[in-house]
């Protein structure tokens, strides 16, 4: 009988993102559907068709390339697999390429049964009875729902209850998370993994929370919360049902909306025009200087608090996860009023300089 699995994990090289897979063995015959989820550009789904052999090494073709891209993409035509499965970990780490010239690696953790493996299969005795024929009725259309969200500070605490409502309603026990850092992710399934796992720092900056359901009974429910340092948050769900797509939508971002931060947000999202706004009143009031040199001499001071003002955005992490009890940093307990006195500065600095040649 045909055992069906659920994946989910993350791939990287020329394509980086999010991978949720159902996987369909039937022996050593293996098929499948993958959809890769990439932040900010969009998602694309294929098909896979191969073997799965007795000593855990994957081989398969991909095939059925279909994107959704706010652009037009040009979409590979076909690929391939190569793999091996950890049954001791339920993990899968492999490589795959296509004929479009990307390539990349990719790990998937199980997210439903222990794989199978059949040794020895005993032969058929005797041909099964014919069944009758069954009318296939085609699936509803699968409904999905992104949303980009704003930022964030998450305790322990909170993101064990944010796992807890995208595994809601649907029939994943546990959620799984991925906890980034320096470039490397670690898949977790449920917090308490997460927390034991010491490889990962006190603070993280990018973690991934998802649910997604084998077809199979129960449809086809994906829930998946991706929280990043300078990138774009996202929300994606998908599922048969509208109402439970946009209520479970709905659900997350009012979750979520009590762990915002407002100014970093804020910052985040208008720093760059009050630097622009900065720079047209320096240019306003530039032709009141009285000579090239001291012209230049207010270009230059501008300019250099001007580059100093926008570096200081990137110190805003979109994201923020305190997984045990940290030792924040003063600039970090003090971020807010450190802008405020860079603001303060700023400003009165450029008054000086124009003040200064104004009375020349």
């Amino acid at each position: 009988m045909p055992e069906i699995t659920s994946w989910i994990g993350t791939t990287w090289g020329t394509n980086r993102g999010s991978i949720l897979a159902e996987l369909t063995l039937d022996g050593t015959q293996l098929t499948g559907k993958i959809q890769l989820l990439e932040p900010g550009v969009g998602q694309t789904h294929l098909k896979l068709e191969g073997q799965w052999t007795p000593d855990h090494k994957i081989h398969a073709k991909l095939s059925d390339f279909v994107g959704t891209y706010p652009v037009a993409v040009f979409l590979p035509q076909s690929g391939e697999m190569n793999a091996a499965f950890d049954p001791s970990e339920n993990l899968i780490h492999g490589e795959w390429k296509t004929d479009a010239g990307t390539l990349g690696k990719f790990v998937l953790a199980n997210t439903s049964v222990p794989i199978t493996m059949p040794q020895n299969p005993a032969p058929a005795i005797a041909a099964p009875l014919p069944q009758p024929a069954r009318i296939q009725t085609p699936p509803p259309a699968l409904v999905t729902l992104t949303r980009v969200l704003t930022s964030y500070r998450l305790d322990a605490s909170a993101l064990r209850s944010l796992s807890e409502l995208v595994r809601q309603d649907t029939s994943i026990p546990l959620s799984v998370i991925n906890g980034a850092t320096e470039g490397r992710e670690f898949i977790h399934i449920g917090m308490d993994s997460l927390l034991a796992d010491h490889s990962l720092p006190d603070v993280i900056y990018e973690v991934r929370v998802a649910a997604n359901e084998p077809a199979v009974q129960s449809g086809n429910s994906t829930v998946v919360v991706t929280l990043k340092r300078n990138d774009p948050n996202i929300l994606y769900v998908s599922g048969y049902n509208r109402v439970w797509v946009e209520g479970k939508a709905a659900q997350i971002e009012t979750f979520l909306r009590h762990h915002q931060s407002q100014g970093v947000d804020k910052v985040r999202r208008y720093g760059n025009w009050l630097n622009s706004a900065i720079f047209m009143a320096m240019l306003a009031f530039l032709p009141s200087v009285p000579s090239i040199r001291q012209r230049l001499e207010v270009v230059v001071w501008v300019f250099v608090l001007l580059m100093v003002l926008m570096y200081s955005w990137k110190l805003f992490a979109n994201t923020v996860v305190y997984l045990r009890v940290p030792k924040l940093a003063w600039y970090q307990k003090q971020s807010g009023v450190l802008l405020v006195f860079l603001e303060v500065g700023l400003s009165a600095w450029i008054a000086y300089l124009v003040q200064k040649f104004l009375r020349h």
